[in-house]
């Protein structure tokens, strides 16, 4: 004969559920919700990591006063380098 415990006994507005990590059976008064909608046992749960809400800066990374340190470039013909050049 199964023995009966007090846990498996009627409660009223307690019903059973099934933990969506472990797949165990509980009463939904032990369980909680998870921020990603998952009804997890008490002993299951675990808060949101905190690095989830950190957020970037934006940065200016423009130049102030951006001045061309290069000349313009030349460009050369075919024929203005000869071999003597070289």
């Amino acid at each position: 004969m199964r023995k009966v415990y007090v846990k498996d006994k009627y409660v009223p507005g307690d019903y059973f559920v099934t933990c969506d990590i472990s797949g165990f059976k509980a009463r939904y008064s032990e369980t909680k919700l998870t921020w990603d909608n998952l009804l997890v046992r008490a002993d299951m749960y675990e808060p949101r990591q905190p690095q989830d809400f950190v957020r970037g800066r934006t940065e200016d990374i423009a130049a102030e006063n951006p001045r061309s340190v290069w000349e313009s470039p030349t460009f050369i013909d075919v024929g203005d380098v000869t071999q003597d050049d070289l």
